[in-house]
């Protein structure tokens, strides 16, 4: 009867242990996989994506660990695109003037700026810019969270003409957003 019960339990332990990260919560455990929808960053922040949106790449670092990126597809919009992007400052600034650095350069892209426009998500102050490519018909809404020196970049890509129906979904996402 011991010798069946110790087996049992060796046997559901391998299992678990297949599936377990090395540290509980980590970004590899089966509680935080992006794939599931959550997301718990080292750098700080959480994130909770619709389990509609699937993982395209994984989490992925730059040698100098200062960049890190993550993108979700959904798969009943082809074209709709969700990325995560990080960016490690030399010194602490606001969210306005970290966007003033770069704005400038969306046209230089082929972009016009549609909007731009500061707003609180919880504790979290943000900058959503919406901008627009007039020869590639796509439109795209960037949300913007700075905390010290850390910048966090949420990405929704999309054509102009299905934006409306993956916007929300990006909203979603958005708002789920949180400094830890």
């Amino acid at each position: 009867m011991m010798r069946s019960s110790l087996f049992c339990f060796l046997i559901l332990v391998s299992f678990e242990g297949v599936r377990a990260s090395p540290h509980p919560a980590s970004g590899s455990s089966i509680l935080v996989a992006p794939q599931q929808g959550a997301f718990f960053s080292t750098r700080g922040f959480n994130l909770k994506a619709d389990p509609a949106w699937k993982i395209e790449s994984s989490e992925s670092e730059a040698e100098n660990s200062h960049e890190f990126s993550l993108s979700y597809r959904h798969p009943g919009l082809p074209s709709a695109k969700f990325t995560v992007q990080t960016d490690t400052l030399k010194s602490e600034t606001s969210v306005e003037n970290y966007a003033k650095k770069w704005m400038k350069d969306y046209s230089s892209y082929g972009f016009d700026v549609l909007g731009a426009r500061t707003f609180q998500n919880g504790e979290a102050k943000g900058l959503v810019v919406d901008v627009f490519h007039q020869k590639k018909l796509i439109q795209l809404r960037q949300v913007i969270f700075v905390r010290k020196k850390t910048a966090v970049i949420l990405t929704c890509l999309d054509q102009k003409s299905s934006l409306e129906k993956s916007l929300f979904g990006c909203n979603q996402i958005v708002k789920t957003f949180s400094w830890r």
